[in-house]
C-alpha cells in the first residue's frame, strides 16, 4: 500500500471515530474513543510528513540529475595509457567506479598526465673540506630549505627537542657544553680536534 493510499485510510478511520463519538453517550467510552482518533490524526500527520520527504528527495534527485547532465567538465586530464580493452563501471549514489583491467601485467607509474613525480631532488652531501660541524649544519640547512612540509616540520621538532635537552642539563653536562661537546637524545656532537 503507497503513502497516499495509507493517509486516505487513516483519514476514513477518523472521520468514523468522530462519526462514532458524536453517538456516544457514556464519558468512558468516549474519552476512550477522542484517545484513539488522537493517535489516528498523530498517525496521519507522520504519514504527511514522510510523504513530503520522498517527494522533496524526488525532487532534489531530479535537480541533481538536470545538473549532472548538464555539467560540463572543468578540468580536461589526459591519460599516460590507452583504454581500449576490458572495463567495468559501477554506479553509486554519489560516484562512478570505473574497473579496467591491463593488456600486460606490468606496474604502471601512473595513471594520469598529472600524476607524474618530479624527479628525485639528490640528497645533500657533507663539504669534507669545513668544519664537521658546519658541513652537518650547512646540510641540515639545504634539507630545511628544499624539503617538504613534513621534512621541515621533523626538523624543527629535532631542533626543539636537542634545545630542550640542553636547557635542562644538570651542571656536569654544563662543563661539557662548554667544551664543545653537544649530547642530544639521539646523538653526540664532538668538537674538531683543535690544530696545533
Amino acid at each position: 500500500m503507497s503513502l497516499e493510499e495509507q493517509i486516505q485510510e487513516v483519514r476514513i478511520d477518523i472521520d468514523e471515530i468522530k462519526h462514532v463519538i458524536d453517538q456516544i453517550t457514556r464519558p468512558r467510552i468516549k474519552q476512550n474513543l477522542e484517545l484513539q482518533q488522537r493517535k489516528f490524526e498523530k498517525e496521519l500527520i507522520q504519514l504527511q510528513e514522510k510523504l513530503q520527504k520522498q517527494q522533496q528527495q524526488a525532487a532534489s534527485q531530479a535537480a541533481e540529475k538536470a545538473a549532472s547532465a548538464s555539467a560540463v567538465p572543468t578540468v580536461t586530464r589526459s591519460y599516460t595509457k590507452d583504454i581500449s580493452v576490458y572495463g567495468r563501471t559501477t554506479v553509486k549514489k554519489d560516484m562512478i567506479i570505473v574497473s579496467l583491467r591491463k593488456v600486460e601485467s606490468k606496474n604502471w607509474e601512473c595513471f594520469l598526465q598529472d600524476e607524474k613525480k618530479a624527479p628525485a631532488k639528490p640528497f645533500p652531501k657533507l663539504d669534507n673540506s669545513k668544519d664537521s660541524n658546519e658541513s652537518f649544519l650547512n646540510m641540515v640547512e639545504d634539507m630545511y630549505e628544499n624539503g617538504d612540509d613534513d621534512t621541515k616540520r621533523a626538523i624543527a621538532k629535532a631542533w626543539v627537542q636537542s634545545r630542550e635537552k640542553m636547557n635542562s642539563v644538570d651542571t656536569g653536562s654544563h662543563n661539557r657544553m662548554n667544551s664543545g661537546i653537544v649530547e642530544t637524545p639521539d646523538f653526540t656532537f664532538y668538537p674538531p680536534p683543535k690544530k696545533s
